[in-house]
């Protein structure tokens, strides 16, 4: 149980996990993915999980993608009920033996509605989250950071570049911060529901998360410049931190792609 967040931008919702995975209930792990996308009839999904069991998670995710394709719900409310019951039956299968933890985090953009974000665990737990929401132990990580850094500036009015900015920074953090997050990390952005998700360029989120100790720097100093008891300085070290944010240049010059290259910028409206 690792990594794996959630969070809205304008006109859509990223999901993003980490890709150190744990294979089995004796908390083997190795890399690879966690993050699920597809785009069915009714809409486009992409789904990330933190699971103490992925061979087992990979099977649920493969019956819920199964389920989906069928399914025609009018709203997001028979779409949950929908997941809710592939969920009951999945955790059904394991009779008297407690099944896996399998916390998702899904993005929803269902056909002529707006992009969601989602929180399910099985048996039956389906809940949409506001602006962010994140699972596995990073989250120990990154929640308090997300409420003391962004909690403020809702990640729906944010343009994606912006907020995958942030999302670099969470994992960065979490992935400092606990040793079982880790390795790459996947990041998908689903926008609109004519096609499939968006896949971001795992080398752009690397080459963020990389610039991110930057930022570490600043708050840093701001919290000991604020604090500290000689006022005399504070022309001199506000002057500082100002030339610290503006040295932070090349980290809002990050751009972030997809596969083929292009730069993502969600202007579709649906």
């Amino acid at each position: 149980m690792t990594i794996a967040l959630g969070y809205k931008c304008r006109n859509g919702v990223v999901v993003a996990a980490d890709t150190l995975v744990v294979t089995s209930s004796e908390y083997e792990s190795q890399e690879d993915t966690k993050l699920t996308e597809f785009w069915v009839q009714c809409g486009s999904f992409a789904i990330v999980q933190s699971s103490n069991d992925a061979f087992a998670t990979a099977d649920l995710l493969g019956e819920l993608h199964h389920a989906l394709e069928s399914a025609t719900p009018s709203g997001y409310r028979e779409l949950g009920l929908t997941i809710k019951d592939q969920m009951r039956i999945w955790s059904d299968g394991f009779g008297r033996k407690e099944p896996p933890q399998s916390p998702l985090i899904m993005a929803v953009k269902l056909k002529g509605q707006s992009a969601k974000l989602f929180r399910c665990e099985p048996p039956s737990t389906f809940i949409e989250c506001d602006d962010y929401v994140a699972v596995g132990y990073g989250a120990a990580v990154t929640d308090p950071l997300y409420h003391l850094l962004f909690a403020t500036s809702g990640g729906e009015y944010a343009h994606i570049q912006t907020i995958l900015r942030r999302i670099a920074y969470l994992i960065y953090r979490a992935k400092k911060g606990n040793a079982l997050c880790g390795k790459r990390t996947h990041t998908a952005v689903v926008w609109r529901d004519d096609l499939a998700p968006t896949i971001v360029r795992s080398i752009d989120m690397e080459c963020a998360e990389n610039k991110s100790p930057g930022l570490d720097f600043l708050f840093s100093s701001a919290a000991i410049f604020a604090l500290q008891d000689d006022e005399s300085v504070i022309h001199t070290n506000a002057q500082g931190l100002g030339e610290m944010l503006e040295n932070l240049a090349s980290l809002r010059a990050t751009k972030f792609h997809n596969p083929y290259g292009d730069e993502i910028t969600l202007t579709d409206h649906k």
